[in-house]
This record gives C-alpha cells, sequence and structure tokens, in this order.
C-alpha cells in the first residue's frame, strides 16, 4: 500500500486512539496528520460583532505546537513509518473538509475515533465522523476510544471481520477493502445475512462471495441472523470479542437496507469495537 493513511486531529487525547490503528494499516505507507483549524466564535459587543485575532493567532500557535509535538512523538514510535502533518484552513465544515483532504491526498483510508472533544471544546468529533463518512471517498475506520491513553507502539487487536451483506452488488464493494483490513490484523472473516422480519433475502449472492474468498485463501464463514439490521449487527459483534464491522452505506434509501446511512450510523455509534464504513461508487 502506497497511499497515505489521513488521521483526524483536533488536540485531544482521545482522538489521538486512532494513531495505533493508523500505524498498522499503513505497512509502509505515509501516514498524514490533519488539524482542521476552526476560528474562534465572534461575540456580539452593544450589537456590534466582534472578532478577535489575538485570539485566532494563540489559536494557530498552540495548533501549531500540538501538532508538531504530535507528530514528533508518532516518529518515535514507529521510525519505520513517514509522518507529515499540516493545519488545514477552510470556511468548509469539519467533515466535508476531511473528506476533502483524504480526496486531495489520495488516501487509502480515514482513521478517525467518535466522541473526541476538542481541545478547546469547540466541537465534538462524533458527528464530525458522521459528516466524514458521508464524504470521504475513502473508507472510514472508526475507533471508539479507550480509558487508557494511547499507546502508539500497541498493535491493535483484530480476530475477526464482520461483513454484513444485503445482496446488492453494491453492498460487496466493501469486500475487497474488508479482507484487505483483515489480512493486516491476521484476522478471520465472517459474511453476515440479516433476514428482517416477514422477508426472505435471497442468500445465493453471500454464497457467491463466500465461494469467492474461500478460493483465495481467506479463513471465511458465512451466518444468517434475523430481527432489525443494525441491532443484528451489533448483537453479532459485541457476543465475538475482537470483532471489527466493515459494511457499506449509500446514505439514502433505494439500495437495499444494507446500504441506508441509518444502519451505518446506528452500528458506528453502538458497537464496541471498530467499524470500517465504505461509501461504494454507484456508476
Amino acid at each position: 500500500m502506497t497511499h497515505p493513511i489521513l488521521v483526524p486531529v483536533d488536540g485531544s487525547p482521545v482522538a489521538e486512539y486512532a494513531i495505533p490503528w493508523a500505524l498498522a494499516l499503513s505497512r509502509g505507507a505515509p501516514l498524514h496528520l490533519v488539524h482542521v483549524h476552526v476560528p474562534p466564535t465572534p461575540v456580539a459587543v452593544e450589537g456590534i460583532v466582534v472578532a478577535d485575532p489575538t485570539l485566532d493567532r494563540s489559536l494557530r500557535d498552540q495548533e501549531a505546537e500540538y501538532l508538531a509535538g504530535l507528530t514528533a512523538r508518532v516518529r518515535a514510535a514507529a521510525p519505520q513509518v513517514a509522518v507529515e502533518s499540516r493545519c488545514v484552513d477552510t470556511d468548509d465544515p469539519l467533515g466535508d473538509a476531511i473528506a476533502h483532504e483524504a480526496a486531495a491526498s489520495g488516501a487509502a483510508y480515514v482513521v478517525m475515533c467518535t466522541h473526541g472533544r476538542g481541545a478547546f471544546g469547540r466541537f465534538w468529533l462524533g458527528s464530525v465522523t458522521d459528516d466524514t463518512v458521508r464524504a470521504s471517498p475513502a473508507p472510514v475506520l472508526v475507533i471508539h476510544p479507550g480509558k487508557e491513553p494511547a499507546d502508539f507502539a500497541a498493535v491493535p487487536p483484530v480476530a475477526h471481520v464482520l461483513i454484513p451483506l444485503d445482496g446488492s452488488a453494491l453492498a460487496e464493494q466493501v469486500v475487497d477493502r474488508a479482507v484487505e483490513f483483515a489480512r493486516v490484523f491476521l484476522a478471520n472473516v465472517t459474511l453476515l445475512l440479516v433476514q428482517e422480519p416477514g422477508s426472505a433475502p435471497d442468500g445465493r449472492s453471500v454464497d457467491d462471495v463466500s465461494s469467492r474468498l474461500a478460493d483465495a485463501g481467506v479463513p471465511v464463514s458465512t451466518v444468517v441472523r434475523q430481527g432489525a439490521p443494525a441491532k443484528a449487527i451489533v448483537e453479532f459483534a459485541t457476543s465475538h470479542p475482537g470483532t471489527a464491522v466493515a459494511l457499506a452505506t449509500h446514505g439514502r434509501t433505494g439500495f437495499g437496507w444494507l446500504l441506508n446511512g441509518s444502519v451505518a450510523d446506528e452500528v458506528v455509534h453502538h458497537a464496541t469495537g471498530p467499524v470500517l464504513v465504505y461509501h461504494p461508487q454507484t456508476a
């Protein structure tokens, strides 16, 4: 892999929890650390909106100092990985800005935490993650932070990669990415077909995917569960420790239950392990 791994950071230790995952995925590819500058909110004084340029310069200095220190720490933990970093100035919403950086750099993955808080309390990464997933051309690996500080030298454990499918060709576009992810961690692959109450989806396409992966030497199994899709996915992943979920989403209805954006949102917010979300191309 030669395309970079993009890691958005916001100045908080929580956001740094994505870095060990990004380093594990890099396999010789460069790591790009990106901090999006958010100007301080202007205040109204006697009906006049006033912006403090001194405060903005101070914030920029603090952000640059933080990013330089973070870059040094990552390089010390992984000297074999090329690490680049930069602050980004933009008027775009944060999720769009991160997605633009992913497109401009040709990123193989975006790796970011959810529920991290910025150093100055200006935004929650939970909503930013949702927006990034919807806009990013690269798969987004969403990490739920742990209680201890991130250990940049540790390799996160993944024993299983769960790939939910709904029988559609668009949903299957995540399979190759998920298998690539599984190989990094030497993990087994499980294909999950969810049968919603009152429905009887055709499982032949899932069997075809299973046969293709088995022929390629991928350790793969197939399971069927009944119930609401997001709940079934989360329950299966939670009951199998060390499971990462990899799923496709299109952000709207009309493409099958799996590609409905609400399914991905629920999985991202309720799964306890990492979730790899890919927005497939419709063309």
